[in-house]
Order: structure tokens, then C-alpha cells, then sequence
């Protein structure tokens, strides 16, 4: 959870009067300046509770939630932005109301930051009124093309399991409530300020607005009586059923008269291979394609020493794994011989 100074900060980046019109750099220079990189993680976690939920119903706002997001690891490649995910599927889809609908200038000005890094200078000279006036058409619709990413969001998520995949924001933005608040303009920009730090500081509706909905791990607990299958075929064996009596069950708890069943069981055969750690996935996939340093060589050939069974969990292909087995070699060339 936020202090109250990191609160009152961050809802000062989103709602002072002053900011959208300030240079792109100055902001970034402000933001980097308040704020150290060991509370960018938390900090973008609140960002992105605002933008899911929907509360923050201007523009301007919205499009400096954005790009604080990026620019939180601007220094970063790309892909070890852990908002990443989130940045372009917010661009993807945004909120379908006329009004509070995300600007396209905004979309085409954040796909132009992460697409082209030798234009960042020249875009962070805008304001972010400028970029909010200006003009935008089909044309320019089209030029949000976000597919670009996918081959790299891919990457990412693969790393990511599969049940943190899962789940939906547990609150609905109410279309209704939010067209009437883009037109009417009801609330200023200091009760948003006010209501969206009590929202982000309380400890009870916090972890309501964070929590995701998705699927559990249950287990379910197995019925006492044996209700639908009374009328099925029992799934006594014939060996075992008693002469005389009939293969239907009857309503009494199972546990009681516990039946023989020949169960059919489903073995896995990967439940005994340990996946590789993320950073050995990440070395060879590099290796693959560049050189590695000598320490991350290190790394990759003495994780691979000791356990030569994880090659095949690294992504090597039939097309990529006489380069790999080359490196190999090079530096234990015993190794491999010897397993």
C-alpha cells in the first residue's frame, strides 16, 4: 500500500492543473525525481487499479497514467516492462463510451514511443495538450496497429503461469455513469483527487479494487449420496458384486458401504520434469540468436552441466541446436560425453 506522501504525489502527477502543459521530458525528469525505482512496481500497480476500473474519466489523465507506466522502465528493454502486457491491451481495448473513450492521437503517440526509440527525444518535447489536439482520421486509425507486439507479449507471457493468466477486474465500469460524467463534467479535478486517494488509502476497499477474479484450484468434495448414478449401471465389477443382488446403488452414504470401482487412471508423464529456471530459458534463447558475456556463458554451460536433461526444456530446435551443442562444447567438452 502507498504512504500518504506517495499518495498525495502520485495523485499530483494525475490531476495537477500544471502538468498537461509541461514538456514530456519535464514530467519524466519530475516523476524520476519524487520517486525511487524500488516503489515504480507498487506505484504502477495503483496506476493500472485507476485505468481497469475506469476512474479516471478524463483524457488527460488517462494519457499521463499511460505513459508513466512506460516510463517508470523506459530505461529498460521493452520486454522486462512488467506493465507491458497491460499498456497494449489497454490500447487494445479501451472503453467503448464516446466520450471518455481513449484519444487515437494518445495511441498513436505511445505506439510511436515504443516502436521508434530514436524518436523519443523529439516526443518528449510535446505536451501532453499537444498531443491530445492533435488530429486524427482513418488514416491515423489504422496506424495503431498493436500486432507488432505480439510476437514479443508472447515471449513474455510465456514465463507468466498459466492460472495468473486467468481472471477479470472485480469492478465494471458503469457506461451509463461515466458518459454522464464526461459530459456534464460534474466533478471537479480536485474531488476526483480527494475520492481516488481515500479509495487508494483505505485498507478495506484496496484489496477489493486490486483482486482479480479467476479461476480456483478446488478440489470438490465428493457427494455423500450417490444421487444421478442410482439409475445408472453400477460400477461395481462383476467379480465383485454379491449373487443375488442388483448393480444399482442405493441412497445410503458411500462412505458407509464403500464399493470396488476399477478407476482408470491418467498419468502424466512431465509431473516428474522440473521446468528450468526463467533465466536459463532466457540465456539460451539469447545464445541462439547473439553472444552472451562471459559470466552469463558461465551461467547457462554450468546449469546445463549439471542437469543435461534440461535441454530439452529450454526451446532447442532441431534447426538451432548445432550452434547450442558447439558453445557446449567449446567450454566442457567432456561433459557431455560423460552424461
Amino acid at each position: 500500500m502507498l504512504t500518504s506522501k506517495e499518495l498525495s504525489n502520485l495523485t499530483n502527477f494525475l490531476f495537477n492543473g500544471q502538468y498537461p502543459n509541461k514538456t514530456f521530458d519535464s514530467i519524466s525528469a519530475s516523476f524520476h525525481k519524487t520517486f525511487v525505482k524500488s516503489d515504480y512496481f507498487k506505484l504502477g500497480k495503483s496506476v493500472i487499479a485507476l485505468l481497469s476500473s475506469d476512474l479516471l474519466a478524463d483524457n488527460l489523465p488517462k494519457t499521463l497514467a499511460v505513459f508513466l507506466l512506460w516510463d517508470m522502465y523506459k530505461s529498460d528493454s521493452l520486454e522486462n516492462n512488467p506493465f507491458l502486457p497491460f499498456i497494449l491491451d489497454f490500447l487494445k481495448n479501451d472503453s467503448s463510451s464516446k466520450q471518455c473513450r481513449f484519444p487515437i492521437s494518445a495511441k498513436l503517440f505511445m505506439l510511436t514511443l515504443m516502436r521508434y526509440t530514436d524518436r523519443i527525444k523529439d516526443l518528449f518535447k510535446m505536451t501532453p495538450v499537444q498531443v491530445l489536439s492533435m488530429g486524427s482520421d482513418l488514416a491515423s486509425l489504422h496506424a495503431c496497429d498493436l500486432s507488432i507486439f505480439d510476437s514479443l507479449l508472447r515471449e513474455k507471457l510465456k514465463k507468466v503461469p498459466k492460472v495468473d493468466l486467468c481472471g477479470i477486474p472485480c469492478i465494471v465500469p458503469d457506461e451509463e455513469v461515466l458518459s454522464l460524467l464526461c459530459e456534464r463534467n460534474i466533478t471537479s479535478a480536485l474531488q476526483r483527487k480527494h475520492c481516488l486517494e481515500n479509495l487508494l488509502s483505505n485498507e478495506v476497499l484496496l484489496p477489493a479494487l486490486l483482486q482479480s477474479l479467476r479461476p480456483e484450484f478446488l478440489r470438490i468434495v465428493p457427494p455423500l449420496l450417490p444421487c444421478p448414478q442410482a439409475s445408472t449401471p453400477s460400477p461395481l465389477t462383476t467379480e465383485d458384486s454379491p449373487p443375488g443382488t442388483s448393480n444399482v446403488w442405493t441412497e445410503e452414504f458411500v462412505w458407509l458401504c464403500p464399493l470396488t470401482v476399477n478407476h482408470h487412471f491418467h498419468w502424466d508423464s512431465t509431473m516428474g520434469h522440473s521446468s528450468p529456471p526463467a533465466e536459463i530459458c532466457q540465456l539460451a534463447s539469447i545464445a541462439l540468436t547473439s553472444s552472451l558475456s562471459p559470466s552469463q556463458k558461465e551461467v547457462l554451460v554450468q546449469a546445463i552441466a549439471e542437469n543435461p536433461s534440461m535441454v530439452h526444456s529450454v526451446g532447442l530446435t532441431i534447426e538451432n541446436v548445432c550452434s547450442f551443442i558447439t558453445l557446449f562444447l567449446f567450454h566442457y567438452p567432456n561433459n557431455l560425453f560423460g552424461h
